[in-house]
């Protein structure tokens, strides 16, 4: 592993590493423990999608003791990708059976002039058809985690989201609205990972809140895999820079993230972008090994502390 990935030194030694993989499988038994079912439906509508926000807020800033803190409310921008992605697949479907049918009168009738299609080209046929499942397939999971938290020129913060089911919308929420806080209070950290693993706690703590509010454990769930997978990406570099090899445990953990090309191909599952994956995975990680050292109240309250003063 190169320096220039600006791993922490915090996270560059092998107890550390000890302490990561330890924290992995303590979350992964967490999230294999839980019986997620109820994510809820559809955020369609702005309205509902308002008053989601307006109860994140609410509920960010009690967790956090902010509840007097005078902060401008994000704009919230519900994107409508997902609703019309079932059409564009149905388009795109219609037009590779079109296609496959002039081929394969193209093959019966002027290629082999057999009165039949050789079994070969029937498969190759099936194949193309199969195109359009996997692009969508492929383009509803890269829709699916695409939230994000932006500035205006203006200065105006907006939060971008799919239509989600109500459980991870309210959990990508509570994240993006980490970072509006931290860019309320003037405060940008130098390293990308410092603002994604503060962004990352209180998602955490937000979510905790709300299964215990609800009864719901599919908050704690959405969540725990995204932790999970990071944390998992973190040991594998940390081993990869001490030439360790990681125990059978840690491989078989099952992440959100592929590195294989053909298996992204042939399953039809997104790519990894590594740079924005390695600000969140560090960030994670160094956020949580500082609370399982020191409980999470105290980290968070710790780093508001700094964040006020600019530090």
């Amino acid at each position: 592993m190169k320096r220039s990935y600006s791993v922490p030194e915090y996270l560059l030694s092998h107890e550390r590493l000890d302490a990561l993989m330890a924290l992995l499988l303590e979350k992964e038994q967490t999230l294999s423990s839980l019986k997620a079912e109820d994510f809820g439906p559809r955020v369609t509508d702005a309205g509902m999608a308002k008053h989601l926000l307006s109860r994140i807020s609410g509920c960010t800033r009690n967790v956090l003791g902010l509840s007097g803190l005078e902060v401008v409310e994000p704009e919230l921008t519900l994107r409508h990708n997902l609703s019309r992605l079932p059409t564009q697949t149905l388009k795109s479907y219609l037009f590779f059976v079109l296609l496959c049918s002039v081929l394969a009168l193209a093959a019966a009738s002027q290629e082999f002039r057999t009165g039949y299609i050789p079994p070969i080209i029937i498969v190759a046929l099936g194949q193309l058809l199969l195109i359009p499942m996997l692009v969508h397939r492929r383009t509803r999971l890269h829709l699916e985690h695409q939230c994000q938290y932006v500035r205006t020129g203006k200065g105006k913060g907006t939060i971008l989201v799919e239509e989600l089911h109500s459980v991870p919308f309210q959990s990508y929420l509570a994240h993006e609205y980490g970072h509006h806080l931290l860019s309320s209070l003037s405060v940008e950290p130098k390293e990308p990972w410092v603002k994604e693993g503060w962004a990352r706690l209180v998602q955490w703590r937000v979510v905790n809140q709300l299964a215990e509010e609800e009864g719901n454990p599919a908050f704690l769930h959405h969540a725990l895999f995204q932790i999970v997978s990071e944390l998992k990406f973190v040991c594998t570099l940390i081993a990869g820079f001490h030439n360790r090899r990681l125990p059978r445990k840690i491989l078989r953990i099952r992440t959100l993230y592929h590195f294989n090309p053909l298996y992204n191909l042939i399953t039809g599952t997104p790519s990894v972008h590594t740079g924005k994956l390695l600000a969140h995975a560090l960030g994670t990680a160094v956020f949580f090994l500082e609370c399982r050292e020191r409980g999470t109240d105290n980290v968070l309250s710790d780093h508001l502390v700094l964040a006020s003063r600019g530090i």
